[in-house]
C-alpha cells in the first residue's frame, strides 16, 4: 500500500512475470507502427517499474489498482 500511495508499482504486488504478461497483452492492442516505450521483452520489464504510475481506487464493494503506462 505504501508504494501505491507514492504512485509506484511494487515488485511484491505485481511480479515481473505478471507485469510482462500484462505488457504483452497491451502491445497486442496497439495500432500498427506503435510499440511500448521500453519494448516488451522479459529482460526489459524492470524499466516499467519506474515508468508506470499506480493509483488505488475503492468503493463500498472493494479496492482496485489502476496502472498507467507512461
Amino acid at each position: 500500500m505504501q508504494y501505491a500511495l507514492l504512485g509506484k508499482l511494487s515488485v511484491s504486488l505485481v511480479t515481473p512475470t505478471t507485469l510482462h504478461r500484462i505488457l504483452t497483452d497491451i502491445s497486442l492492442y496497439l495500432h500498427e507502427n506503435y510499440d511500448l516505450r521500453a519494448g516488451n521483452k522479459i529482460q526489459d520489464v524492470h524499466v516499467y517499474y519506474e515508468l508506470v504510475k499506480v493509483a488505488v481506487v475503492g468503493n463500498a464493494h472493494g479496492v482496485q489498482r489502476v496502472i498507467r503506462v507512461l
